[in-house]
């Protein structure tokens, strides 16, 4: 959720209460100041590549909208367990370090547009199938229900 503002002086994440909640906004003030109170919320592009590193596409993607003045910029569902527990297409990849490199390319692109940068860490739980994990595992999920098969 974007929030507005017609004050162009930087801002701490205070403003971001009502995008994230209090608690959310709390951690933001603490850790970042944004340059204003535009918040862009994660979009799944799939422009990251098949394997997950972020590629040229999703960069450039996330550079554009800092230019265009987006405070700070949400990164799309970010697979923690790309074995059982990505979701289905092409999301970023954050469960090795083979992937740092291209992560802090997007993420020094959208700094030097003047932007802020987080990730949505993301497992798809027993919402996963056999089908889309890379072992043929089940699904795993940390409350107990079916699970899709």
């Amino acid at each position: 959720m974007a929030v507005s503002s017609h004050n162009d002086a930087p801002i701490t994440g205070h403003v971001v209460h009502h995008a994230l909640g209090r608690d959310h906004a709390t951690l933001i003030r603490r850790l970042m100041t944004l340059r204003n109170r535009l918040v862009q919320s994660p979009i799944f592009t799939q422009y990251a590549t098949t394997w997950g590193e972020a590629s040229r596409k999703l960069i450039e993607y996330h550079r554009a909208r800092a230019r265009g003045g987006i405070g700070l910029i949400i990164l799309e569902n970010t697979s923690i367990d790309w074995e059982v527990g990505r979701t289905v297409g092409n999301p970023a990849r954050l469960d090795h370090d083979r992937f740092r490199t291209a992560l802090g390319e997007l993420t020094e692109a959208v700094h030097n547009e003047g932007g802020r940068f987080a990730a949505q860490l993301h497992h798809t739980g027993r919402q996963n199938t056999r089908a889309n994990s890379e072992t043929g595992e089940a699904p795993i999920s940390a409350s107990d229900g079916p699970a899709s098969a």
